[in-house]
C-alpha cells in the first residue's frame, strides 16, 4: 500500500468532507493525523505481541556526517526519528553491517553501556556498540575513522526518510493495522471539523 492510496482510502471514509488543500481535512493534515495514529497503534499491537513485524519496518544506510564527529572512537550519525514501542524497546529490528552478517549491540544510554562494559566477561568484546538518543546514534567500541551501518527500523515519519518516494514507495504498515489507524484518523478529523464554528456560528458572534 502507498501514500496515495492512504490518503484516498481516508477522503473515501470522510464522505467527501475534503474538497480543498487549506481545509482541515487536506492531504498534509490527513498524513500528519495518520503518522501520529500509526505511532500510537503500532505501539498498541507490539504491547500484544512483544514481535516487530518487518512490515512495519524500513531500511536505511545512513549518511556519514564529518561535521558530527567530535569525540575519539565515537561515530555519530544523525537519523529520523525512531518509534519507542515500549519503556524499554526502541523500534530496531536489526542494527548493523550492511552486508548483515554482523549485528551490533543496542543500548538506551551511555550510562547503562557504563555498566555493561563493568561486567568482565563483556569488557573485551570488540562488537560495536550502539547508543539512540534524540535522533543521534552513537557507535561505540571501534578504533575505525568510518563504520558502515545499516538499519531495519521503525521510523515515526516514514517519509522522512531519503529513499523514500510518496508516490510509489510502499508504506510500513500492515494491512490489519493500516484499518485501525484510518479508523483513528476519521474519527480524529471528524471530530475536529465539529469543533469547528459555522459561518452562521461567526456572524452571530459578531
Amino acid at each position: 500500500m502507498r501514500i496515495p492510496f492512504i490518503i484516498d482510502d481516508i477522503i473515501i471514509a470522510l464522505s467527501g468532507s475534503i474538497r480543498t488543500t487549506e481545509s482541515k481535512f487536506s492531504p498534509e493534515n490527513i498524513l500528519d493525523n495518520y503518522f501520529q495514529f500509526r505511532a500510537i497503534q503500532l505501539k498498541s499491537a507490539y504491547t500484544k505481541t512483544s514481535r516487530i513485524v518487518p512490515q512495519w519496518t524500513q531500511r536505511l544506510i545512513p549518511e556519514y556526517d564529518a561535521e558530527l564527529q567530535d569525540e575519539k572512537n565515537i561515530i555519530k550519525f544523525k537519523i529520523p526519528k525512531i518509534i519507542e514501542l515500549d519503556a524499554f524497546v526502541l523500534g530496531f529490528l536489526y542494527i548493523g553491517s550492511v552486508d548483515c552478517l554482523k549485528q551490533y549491540r543496542l543500548f538506551r544510554s551511555r550510562a547503562e553501556y557504563a555498566t555493561y562494559r563493568q561486567h568482565r566477561v563483556q569488557r573485551e568484546s570488540k562488537i560495536p556498540v550502539v547508543i539512540y538518543s534524540d535522533e543521534i546514534l552513537e557507535i561505540h567500541n571501534t578504533q575505525l575513522s568510518k563504520i558502515d551501518l545499516m538499519l531495519d527500523s521503525v521510523f515515526e515519519r516514514p517519509t522522512d526518510l531519503p529513499t523514500y518516494n510518496t508516490e510509489s514507495s510502499e508504506f510500513p504498515i500492515d494491512d490489519a493495522n493500516h484499518l485501525i489507524v484510518k479508523q483513528l484518523v476519521v474519527e480524529s478529523l471528524l471530530g475536529q471539523s465539529n469543533k469547528r464554528p459555522t459561518l452562521k456560528q461567526n456572524n452571530v458572534q459578531q
